[in-house]
């Protein structure tokens, strides 16, 4: 028997992309969103160029709170085996637009 790919995985699955630390503390891994109540998932977007625009923000805004945004939400890295670390100054200008949000 042989095995016939009909339609390659990139095409079933629409990529999803998020912001990823290149360097500091967390390099590797991708931003999660943390709404209260509720445990962190990745912060991602429909697209390359959605996830740049909210970098953009990022850099642009220059809060020293990043990691809060409205709702009581926060942003932030997931750190083994489960502790949320919230985004600091510090890490937005290490982080990269990618295809990968979790």
């Amino acid at each position: 028997m042989k095995m016939v790919t009909l339609v390659p995985e990139r095409e079933v699955s629409p990529r999803m992309f998020g912001l990823v630390a290149t360097a500091g503390a967390f390099p590797g891994f991708a931003v999660n969103i943390k709404e209260q109540g509720a445990p962190a998932v990745g912060l991602c977007f429909d697209s390359y160029n959605e996830a740049r625009e909210f970098l953009t923000y990022l850099n642009a805004a220059h809060s020293k709170h990043p990691a809060e945004i409205d709702g009581g939400s926060r942003l932030g890295f997931v750190v083994p085996p489960s502790a949320f670390s919230g985004l600091t100054a510090s890490d937005v200008p290490a982080l990269e637009a990618r295809d990968k949000c979790m």
